[in-house]
């Protein structure tokens, strides 16, 4: 996803140079500063020209559904010139809407809603103004207990284990995917809870399951202590294992 404004004078070359330098699939939101009649305007300048034609060139769609998106503030005069741009991929998954209200400012607010599910990778590029809506929902979710119902389904994939029998069912393991931002809002909550379990000592020193810089080989070394300290003092260890 990206987002840009385009300058009144800039070369729109570069507009379609970045288009051809994004990954697909992509979707960019840009004040393009072009007029277009394929855009719902009643003229076309240049830039509106060469727009058209990196579009038909790229196999891009516009999202737009001819809406004006700017009011100039002097002459009163009503434009398209805010641009949702997507790959094919990506804009078979949108919804493009806008808003009736300028809400104070010159352009319309534009609703985007993606129908596609996304991946912690795409929350971990998130720009810091979305951090803060994530985190009023966040909040939001914790003080009302009003869960997504989306976040209570679990897709289970079953994951073949390596040289079995892939026609065996029982020689799959059973991988549970869940929402991301289920499992982010999770692993908040569980930093918080084991940072003031870890402050306070409220857990057993020997506990180590599930603890930071603990494991197993902790519990294999305390026993193997307890049973260095017995011999050297001629006494026995006894140890239940439980498997």
């Amino acid at each position: 996803m990206a987002q840009r404004l385009a300058r009144p004078a800039r070369d729109y070359s570069v507009a379609a140079e970045l288009f051809e330098q994004l990954p697909k699939p992509f979707l960019v939101l840009e004040d393009f500063n072009a007029y277009s009649l394929a855009l719902g305007d009643s003229r076309r300048d240049g830039r509106g020209r060469i727009f058209e034609e990196f579009m038909a060139e790229d196999d891009l769609i516009i999202l737009n559904s001819g809406e004006q998106t700017f009011v100039h503030s002097a002459y009163h005069s009503t434009s398209a010139i805010d641009l949702a741009v997507a790959s094919p991929s990506t804009a078979a998954e949108c919804s493009w809407a806008a808003h009736r209200d300028l809400c104070g400012s010159d352009h319309f607010p534009i609703f985007l809603t993606l129908t596609t599910n996304f991946s912690s990778n795409f929350l971990r590029h998130l720009p810091e103004f979305c951090l803060h809506i994530l985190l009023k929902l966040f909040k939001n979710i914790w003080t009302t207990g009003d869960i997504p119902a989306s976040w209570r389904e679990v897709s289970v994939v079953p994951i073949p284990n390596p040289g079995k029998d892939p026609s065996d069912p029982s020689n799959y393991r059973p991988i549970a995917l869940r929402s991301c931002l289920c499992r982010t809002l999770e692993r908040m909550v569980n930093d918080r809870l084991v940072h003031v379990l870890e402050s306070r000592n409220l857990l057993s020193k020997v506990q180590c399951g599930f603890r930071k810089d603990h494991s197993t080989l902790d519990h294999l070394v305390r026993l193997e202590t307890f049973i260095k300290k017995a011999v050297a003092r001629e006494k026995q260890v006894l140890a239940v294992f439980f498997i």
